[in-house]
């Protein structure tokens, strides 16, 4: 039973275009012509979830520390992707072999993938688009970094306060324990072929 494990975490990781099950994957920028466009706007959405969560993230610590990045989380990391996802009309969002709100379960083309690169360094793990039939799926890596110890890193790492906090707020909470540089889950989104930007 190992080996077949072995191999998907290999082909996850290193091929440029493969099949995960039924399921196509390539590099983004290795992705076919008609897919493209698609990608690109899945590419872009994920670029602008980063950056808004990122600036909440930051300017909640910034007044009240580690625990009030847990508030952002819980209370508006949900509502920011999806004010992102329409607004690119796109759905987006993030996902963990090891989650803290079961909400955040990877969607169903995602599950392979992400299995298959559990506890790998998040060096390691490349993008991957899929082909969905009317729509692509992008999975982008999420690397544990500096700033992340504090709500997702070992118990020498973790703010006092913000463990309070996620165990009050997700009592199954499985996201800590991660190592800087290690993999700590993806941010995925998912485009219509035919995307076009919603009306304003």
């Amino acid at each position: 039973m190992k080996a077949p494990v072995r191999v998907a975490v290999a082909v996850v990781v290193t091929a440029s275009s493969f099949t995960l099950g039924a399921q196509q994957s390539f590099a983004p920028e290795a992705a076919p012509t008609e897919l493209k466009a698609a990608v690109a706007a899945a590419d872009d959405a994920l670029v602008a979830l980063r950056q808004r969560l990122t600036a909440r993230l930051m300017e909640e610590m910034q007044k009240g520390g580690p625990a009030k990045a847990v508030a952002v989380c819980r209370d508006e990391a949900p509502a920011l992707s999806a004010e992102v996802g329409r607004a690119a009309g796109v759905v987006v969002g993030r996902t963990s072999d090891r989650l803290r709100n079961p909400e955040n379960r990877p969607p169903a083309w995602a599950e392979a993938a992400v299995k298959a690169a559990a506890g790998r360094q998040a060096a390691d793990v490349a993008p991957a688009a899929f082909a969905l039939g009317d729509k692509v799926g992008l999975l982008r890596p999420i690397a544990m970094a500096g700033p992340c110890a504090r709500c997702h890193g070992t118990a020498s790492d973790l703010d006092p306060a913000a463990a309070a906090a996620i165990r009050a707020a997700y009592p199954l909470d499985a996201a800590t324990g991660f190592r800087a540089g290690e993999l700590r889950g993806f941010a995925w989104a998912e485009a219509p072929l035919n995307h076009s930007l919603p009306e304003k």
